[in-house]
């Protein structure tokens, strides 16, 4: 991404003149205006992808981690399921395509996937304002969603549950001591039958960063972890830039 710096100077002369009779001479003093406007804070510049988490920083799996290259358009899309996206929530709660995240300056993302496991990874950069506040955001959003079953997508709304005979466990996930600030959630789905979903996300702040990961498993048996899923954050916070 272009740095921007802009700066602008205005230097405004109202008048320098002088009358010259047999009377004294009479000077108009030079009046100088200068206003400066502070430049505003350069964008961000993009992450590079060693930043970003790599299959060796992934637990061992049934079958080998094969990464998403390039990431498919729908990713970003806010009404697709592909990418993080929180399946529980209203409308999906697609954080990667949804205000404040998609308003910051830079971003960068990657995939994984292991048969039906999935890990996805965004992070953020822009000034630490504007990563404080959509971090407020989001952890808000995330919190509502634990809070309020009610306003769960009607597949995942108590009723339905309780008709389909399964249900759903979800909660606030403990993580270790990372970044300046973090979030983390975990919802659980079990049918009568032995399926079973599971998904953790974490948001993660530190200064001018913001890191989203997610793991998903699609109606299996658990095959990682909270232990590992902290490893694969823990991994993800170690990549980037002090």
């Amino acid at each position: 991404m272009s740095r921007v710096v802009a700066v602008i100077l205005a230097v405004a002369v109202v008048g320098v003149g002088c009358t010259a009779r047999d009377n004294p001479v009479t000077t108009v003093h030079t009046v100088s205006r200068t206003t400066v406007t502070a430049p505003p804070t350069p964008p961000a510049p993009d992450l590079a992808q060693v930043e970003l988490l790599h299959a060796a920083d992934l637990p061992e799996a049934r079958e080998p981690w094969v990464k998403q290259t390039p990431l498919p358009a729908e990713f970003w899309a806010a009404d697709s399921t592909a990418g993080i996206t929180l399946h529980i929530c209203e409308n999906g709660w697609k954080p990667v395509a949804s205000p404040p995240l998609n308003d910051l300056q830079a971003h960068a993302a990657t995939a994984f996937e292991s048969g039906n496991v999935h890990v996805f990874e965004v992070v953020f950069t822009d000034s630490d304002e504007a990563v404080r506040t959509a971090f407020d955001t989001i952890t808000q959003n995330l919190t509502e969603c634990l809070d309020n079953p009610d306003r769960w997508m009607d597949a995942f709304s108590p009723q339905v549950i309780e008709q389909d005979g399964w249900y759903i466990v979800a909660d606030r996930l403990p993580l270790p001591s990372l970044g300046d600030e973090r979030f983390a959630m975990q919802y659980t789905a079990l049918t009568d039958d032995g399926g079973r979903l599971d998904h953790r996300m974490a948001v993660l702040r530190r200064r001018a960063q913001l890191v989203v990961v997610e793991l998903s498993e699609s109606w299996i048996p658990e095959r990682l972890t909270n232990n590992n899923f902290n490893d694969i954050v823990q991994s993800a916070m170690d990549h980037l830039a002090p």
